[in-house]
């Protein structure tokens, strides 16, 4: 009998991440991350491709590796327990794996030459145990938790692991880092530390031979990656901020590190960048995510709805090359063939090879879900608001609308899902979330109305049209879902969504009562209190309000798109999931918007996630994800099966 998705069926899944190729190019070594839920944890387990022969094989080792790196002809490991690193040198010929060194550090980005230099926290100002100071914001940063005075600095240590030394400047915080040691230099990002943080950075250099350190731009852009090139040439991708928003597409931009002269590389190019750039609860990125190569720079875009590869030459010259795959983790370009790690359609994460322009699948971690039935996604476009707005509908997989014991002409409940960002965009690829609802009778779909990303800068621009622009939008897509398809009942629709789908999921409940149930996660009700809470608040919450002066000047139209102000007006029963260490999104959103409507006698629950972040759905830990699941599958089944 072929089975359905259920609600621990993600507990099988593999998502490989962190793919890395030897500078021989013989071997490439990759991560295969799994969830156990006894430890609630995630584990990562190594393996190594030969890539002459494209086996790949799992290594048996003493230790469970956070991060590697290639040094010489070894693997260096690098596992991190509480406060300190500990580096293990590995040997592929002899399998022989030792001890190099320790440091009293969490080391993050790490690189190594005749010395190790990684980055890793710096506190500024010493705190008493369970007192939180801080002079600046934000306080807390989304994946960092707390910083208050702490900056990330670049350190350098010997092999022994004694001699550790600061090399940065307390007074910048390094963001991101490039490690060009076979031309004895170090390149890195870094912000100012100000009383409110900007989202433009600078780039440093650090000659290792010489010590110096040299700064090379004036807060000009907010820059995203920055990969090192021949001929003392830097190319990084960013937003020149004195001509362009904080949000809008990326361009590639060529430093040279004598001169400090800043190019654009090629003609701009209205594709995004942004990582992840497609919404899937089935995998997420960590590793490289873009690659140089002689003189030609490979990067991840966003075109539509799949991820592509951009290739950019030293003379501007652009080809885009279209793998097949929907989403991209991680690639590496070889001579003569492309390695990656994506997903495709209604598949999870596997390692492929690319080559002549044919995709070929290396790996069968994932080949379980061929084992379960899955719901096709069905393309639906509806024309709303002078443009195309472009959407799927999953059918349900049940011949049964309300359950075993119903009549056959009666219709399907219905959920609407409102993805993240907003700057993201839906896809046909797999998503658990989906199928879980599918296999329990219910017709899922989703669009990407403006805002979304994957469709050019002048689409996802909706300054000033935060709520009512895509709402619009949304509804005409559920409108045209309900006409094309018959069986989904119009009486029995859920309204869900994360993060900025979490916004509109409040938003939308404020507007209409039309959906008979909603699940909010992780979302906003206050966009004034966005602005001071959140990590990205200040830059986040104005720009996308259109605020054009000092937002405190303009708080009332803050005020206009907060759901909360309309909390009155909410009748329809919702669920509010949340984690509770989430800094991009202040769990006190779902807290007071809970709160608003227990006083207004509407139906609500609120679930804090306690060592969660607003990665919950994502990167949540098991037992987190477990009872997510188990919530939302509540939910929906008491207000639209049982009314």
């Amino acid at each position: 009998m072929t089975r359905k998705i259920g609600q621990q069926d993600f507990l099988k899944n593999h998502i490989l991440t962190n793919l890395k190729v030897h500078p021989n190019g013989k071997i490439a070594v990759f991560f295969d991350t799994t969830l156990e839920m006894e430890s609630n944890c995630y584990r990562q387990t190594v393996h190594l491709i030969d890539l002459s022969s494209e086996s790949v094989t799992a290594l048996k080792l003493s230790v469970f590796p956070d991060d590697f790196y290639f040094f010489e002809d070894y693997i260096v490991f690098k596992v991190i327990e509480e406060s300190k690193t500990t580096f293990f040198s590995y040997l592929p010929e002899t399998k022989v794996l030792d001890h190099i060194c320790e440091i009293p550090f969490i080391a993050m980005e790490t690189g190594f030459g005749e010395k190790i230099y990684f980055i890793t926290n710096i506190l500024n100002e010493n705190c008493s145990s369970g007192i939180l100071c801080g002079e600046s914001v934000p306080l807390f940063q989304e994946g960092r938790g707390f910083t208050g005075k702490t900056v990330k600095g670049l350190f350098e240590v010997d092999f022994s692991g004694r001699n550790i030394r600061v090399i940065s400047n307390i007074d910048v915080d390094v963001d991101l880092v490039e490690f060009d040691l076979d031309h004895g230099k170090i390149l890195f990002t870094a912000f100012d530390t100000e009383l409110q943080r900007k989202p433009n950075s600078n780039i440093f250099t650090y000659d290792v031979r010489t010590e110096q350190l040299h700064k090379h731009t004036c807060n000009q852009f907010r820059i995203d990656s920055l990969k090192a090139m021949p001929k003392a040439l830097v190319v990084f991708m960013g937003v020149n901020l004195s001509t362009h928003c904080r949000n809008d597409n990326q361009q590639v931009y060529c430093l040279n590190l004598v001169t400090d002269e800043i190019t654009p590389l090629g003609d701009p190019l209205d594709m995004s960048n942004e990582r992840p750039g497609i919404v899937t609860d089935a995998c997420f990125s960590k590793g490289e995510f873009h690659q140089r190569v002689g003189e030609t720079y490979y990067h991840l875009r966003l075109d539509g709805s799949r991820q592509c590869l951009a290739a950019i030459q030293s003379s501007g010259e652009l080809e885009l090359i279209d793998t097949g795959l929907t989403t991209i983790s991680n690639f590496s370009i070889l001579e003569d063939k492309i390695i990656l790690i994506g997903m495709r359609g209604q598949t999870l994460s596997e390692l492929y090879k690319y080559q002549d322009g044919v995709l070929w699948k290396l790996t069968n971690f994932n080949d379980w879900l061929f084992d379960y039935e899955i719901s096709k996604p069905e393309p639906l476009e509806v024309l709303s608001e002078g443009v195309t707005i472009q959407g799927w509908v999953f059918p349900p997989l049940t011949t049964h609308p309300m359950g075993p014991h119903t009549k056959e002409k009666e219709a399907f409940p219905g959920i609407l899902m409102i993805h993240g960002g907003p700057k993201m965009a839906y896809s046909d690829v797999f998503s658990f979330d989906v199928q879980m609802f599918c296999a329990q009778g219910y017709y899922v779909f989703y669009c990407n109305p403006m805002g979304s990303d994957g469709r050019g800068d002048a689409f996802a621009d909706i300054r000033g049209n935060f709520a009512d622009l895509p709402y619009r939008q949304i509804m005409d897509f559920t409108d045209e879902v309900l006409k094309k398809h018959t069986s989904l009942s119009s009486d029995r629709l859920g309204v869900t969504g994360g993060s900025y789908g979490g916004y509109m999921t409040n938003w939308i409940i404020t507007r209409t009562q039309r959906f008979k149930a909603a699940i909010s996660e992780r979302g906003i009700s206050n966009m004034l209190n966005m602005l001071t809470s959140s990590d990205i608040g200040f830059a986040f919450a104005a720009e996308y309000a259109g605020v054009t002066r000092n937002p405190w000047e303009e708080v009332e139209t803050l005020l206009k798109i907060s759901p909360i102000i309309f909390a009155k007006e909410v009748m329809t029963p919702t669920l509010f999931n949340h984690g509770k260490e989430d800094c991009r999104c202040h769990h006190t959103e779902s807290l007071n918007m809970h709160a608003a409507l227990c006083q207004n006698g509407v139906a609500s629950k609120l679930c804090l996630y306690e060592g969660e972040n607003h990665s919950l759905a994502v990167r949540g830990k098991p037992k987190s994800k477990e009872r997510r699941n188990l919530e939302n599958s509540s939910w929906f089944e008491k207000y639209l099966k049982r009314g």
